[in-house]
Order: structure tokens, then C-alpha cells, then sequence
């Protein structure tokens, strides 16, 4: 036999679930409120330069960009012999974002 009253045992639940988030979110909100306020409307005074430094990669994190990259592998094949050096061949099939 079925349970009539399982519905609305889980709308009830869900309900007062809800409720408490709400009250739990509306607390947070008033509690930071204060908070919010008291922050400067101003942004820092630290310079845009210094704040670009700090997000530009450094000279050891750009070091794969001296590798000798090249679109044709007959060049870079050729390359390689002339400098006693490997080719790293790297190869993708599909979408070259990632999405296939």
C-alpha cells in the first residue's frame, strides 16, 4: 500500500529546509552589512603597476617560450639535425580545446 503521506512529509521538509536557509542567509546579510560599510568606496592606493607585476608570469615561468617552436615538421626536422637535437612531436585529434 502506498504511503499517502510521504508527499507532504518531503514538501514540509523541504519547506523548512528553505525557511532555515533563508533565515541562516538574511543573518549573514545583516551581520556583514556593517562590514561592507565600513570599507573604503575607494580602491587602494597601491599602483596599477604593482598590482600588474604581481599577475604577469615570471622570467622562469615564460621559459617555454624560448623552446624552438615550429608549425612544420619538415623544418623542424631539419632543425634538429642541424643542432643534434630531438623533435617533440606533439599531435591532436579533435577539438583543440579539449571538447570532442
Amino acid at each position: 500500500m502506498k504511503n499517502r503521506f510521504l508527499p507532504k512529509t518531503r514538501h514540509l521538509a523541504c519547506s523548512l529546509f528553505l525557511n532555515h536557509a533563508l533565515l541562516v542567509l538574511s543573518r549573514l546579510v545583516l551581520l556583514s552589512a556593517p562590514a561592507l560599510q565600513a570599507q573604503d568606496a575607494e580602491p587602494s592606493a597601491q599602483p596599477f603597476d604593482k598590482r600588474f607585476a604581481l599577475v604577469m608570469p615570471s622570467a622562469s615561468e615564460e621559459s617555454w617560450r624560448a623552446v624552438g617552436w615550429h608549425t612544420s615538421l619538415m623544418e623542424a626536422r631539419k632543425l634538429a639535425q642541424e643542432q643534434n637535437r630531438p623533435v617533440f612531436l606533439w599531435i591532436i585529434v579533435g577539438n583543440p580545446h579539449g571538447c570532442t
